[in-house]
């Protein structure tokens, strides 16, 4: 099989790269996730791709690993006559967030199951002369996906959204696996610049320049701690982080619990949580958890009905006693504005849990300076891609590949030495 990166072989110092990766066989043509640029969300840049995105089909099938917008955010411009193939729950949860983003929604795709056989690579189907075997790696996104691609003895593993971040033990999913010709991996987490904590702690630059480490889990509990220390002082926190990264909404709820705070979502976080774990969303386990709206919009008070008895109005917010989640957008701005006329907004904490390459996108950049206008103090928390170095490592030597190509990075060539044994 032939393997050609058509974008995402490098990215630079601020820029998310976008993956479709193309793998051909002697009678199959297979693309691996469409994704788009983040910076181009509702008007993505569609890449003049022959036979994908225009004119006539060229392909068997697309394979969308995980939902994330840089490897499925170009879905809507496949060419109709591919089948497009990826999980029922990346399913439900793509047009959930393109619904109520008002995106486009992908026609129905081929869906195939995530039940236990995924786990242990017994559920397969075949496209044309490959056989396809997905294996769940969920973690710091809703749901995910590696894919094994086989053809006459040829074995390609796909690491698509595998992740560890923090997750207490990786080894079950990659015991499973078995050994790869080629490892076609992503590695945007492991050899950039980590431009995380406020000041970065001194185990991560020495991971960052290739030394060793062995405490599982230990970023995303430092993170939690220095939420917890950002949070004790009286006035209130605001909160940005991705809304499907689970691992890290935990750590802020656990950060929340133990410092007495309220911790409010809009109705969009609150049907992300309940999709992927509906314990967050009972008001009787996490009663710390309420629900606020920030527009009038019509899908926005439609779901917060759903979250009747969590709703909290402004004129009862405990303001110096929250920690609210909010994201880049004009509305959000407008809500911040009216909040600050009833309570001043001096000397609050935006803590910024997300890569900092975030704040580089127009929209993002636009929030940041309205809020600093605002008086409040910004505090980057974020670790990504100091646990999955070792989980990769270990994911390689699983698999012992004869070669190794770089998918989604910024050093590929330094990704590749740091993983082969």
């Amino acid at each position: 099989m032939q393997i050609q990166v058509l974008r995402a072989e490098n990215v630079n110092g601020t820029t998310i790269g976008s993956t479709i990766v193309k793998v051909v066989s002697e009678t199959t043509r297979l693309i691996l996730d469409v994704g788009s640029e983040l910076e181009s969300t509702h008007n993505p840049k569609v890449p003049r791709i022959e036979g994908l995105f225009r004119g006539e089909a060229g392909y068997d099938a697309v394979l969308i690993s995980h939902h994330f917008l840089d490897h499925s955010g170009l879905i809507p411009y496949i060419s109709p006559e591919i089948p497009v193939y990826m999980s029922k729950r990346t399913y439900a949860f793509y047009r959930f967030t393109s619904q109520y983003q008002r995106m486009n929604v992908l026609r129905e795709p081929v869906l195939f199951d995530e039940d236990a056989a995924v786990m242990d690579g017994s559920t397969s189907f075949t496209i044309g002369d490959i056989k396809v075997t997905p294996y769940w790696c969920g973690g710091s996104t809703y749901d995910a996906y590696m894919f094994l691609l086989e053809n006459a003895g040829e074995k390609i593993l796909y690491t698509g959204g595998f992740r560890y971040e923090g997750r207490p033990e990786p080894a079950g999913m990659i015991d499973v696996l078995p050994q790869a010709d080629t490892l076609l991996v992503e590695g945007t987490m492991i050899s950039r610049p980590f431009a995380a904590m406020d000041p970065e702690p001194e185990w991560a630059a020495k991971l960052r320049d290739g030394g060793a480490w062995s405490a599982d889990g230990a970023a995303e509990a430092l993170v939690q701690r220095r939420l917890e220390e950002l949070m004790v002082p009286l006035p209130p926190v605001f909160l940005l982080a991705s809304s499907t990264n689970i691992p890290r909404f935990r750590s802020i709820a656990e950060a929340v619990s133990r410092t007495s705070r309220t911790l409010l979502i809009d109705p969009y976080q609150a049907g992300i949580l309940e999709g992927e774990d509906p314990s967050l969303m009972d008001a009787r386990i996490h009663p710390e958890i309420r629900v606020f709206l920030v527009g009038g919009r019509g899908q926005e008070q439609t779901d917060a009905l759903k979250y009747e008895s969590q709703l909290i109005g402004n004129d009862v917010i405990p303001f110096k006693h929250i920690a609210m989640c909010v994201r880049p957008s004009r509305t959000m701005e407008q809500y911040l504005t009216g909040l600050d006329a009833a309570h001043s907004l001096q000397g609050a904490s935006l803590i910024v849990s997300t890569w900092k390459g975030i704040g580089q996108q127009a929209d993002t950049r636009r929030f940041l300076d309205h809020c600093k206008t605002l008086g409040m103090n910004i505090s980057y928390v974020h670790t990504s891609g100091i646990d999955d170095l070792q989980a990769l490592r270990a994911l390689a030597a699983k698999t012992r590949p004869r070669q190794i190509v770089p998918v989604h990075s910024y050093e590929p060539e330094k990704l590749a030495a740091l993983l082969m044994p």
